[in-house]
């Protein structure tokens, strides 16, 4: 399960997403709710979340200034914006702080599903990534790769190769390192 904290003052968007979105059937948990961006900080901390919805105009610490903290110690976390404000100052302050999308409130169906789309998404991305990560990492995987290559099992080849060609992980340097593994273990 992916780790989610939603961050908005408005105690209704929370509410909103809690009961919107099926979570569950996404891949995530929800593991802390803040209401400011001075309390999300310290339980981003605390917690270590993969995912991260937050307000942009908060009290106490805004959603720009949660992110750039956030980024300093946390980079991989994956961060949505949820604004009321359609501006490009905005805009560009998401695209500073490598903000990983912008979804617009007020928060309706469409909006929730394309939220979902998007979180869908990035759960197949962490599930491609654990493949490819198992595929570096682990000697088992390795030693069943060279005793499909021994005996010559075409079908295990065809079938390891859509996958791989089909897994989609948004990190170059993954694929990289996984092709030259598979180069060196032929």
């Amino acid at each position: 399960m992916l780790k989610v904290m939603l961050v908005d003052d408005d105690v209704n968007v929370g509410k909103c997403l809690r009961a919107l979105i099926n979570w569950n059937a996404l891949g995530y948990e929800i593991v802390a709710e803040a209401f400011n961006g001075i309390q999300a900080y310290q339980m981003a901390m605390e917690t270590n979340p993969d995912v991260i919805i937050t307000d942009i105009k908060m009290p106490g610490m805004d959603g720009t200034e949660l992110c750039k903290r956030i980024r300093e110690s946390m980079c991989d976390v994956y961060i949505i914006f949820l604004s009321a404000y359609e501006d490009f100052s905005t805009a560009q302050l998401a695209l500073k702080y490598h903000v990983n999308d912008y979804i617009l409130k007020p928060i309706n169906k469409k909006k929730v599903a394309i939220l979902s789309d998007v979180l869908a998404q990035l759960a197949e991305n962490y599930k491609n990534k654990d493949y490819f990560q198992n595929l570096l990492r682990n000697k088992d995987a390795e030693k069943e790769i060279i005793k499909h290559l021994k005996i010559g099992e075409v079908d295990y080849f065809v079938a390891f190769f859509e996958k791989f060609t089909n897994c989609s992980v948004g990190d170059f340097a993954v694929v990289k390192e996984a092709c030259f593994k598979l180069i060196n273990i032929l």
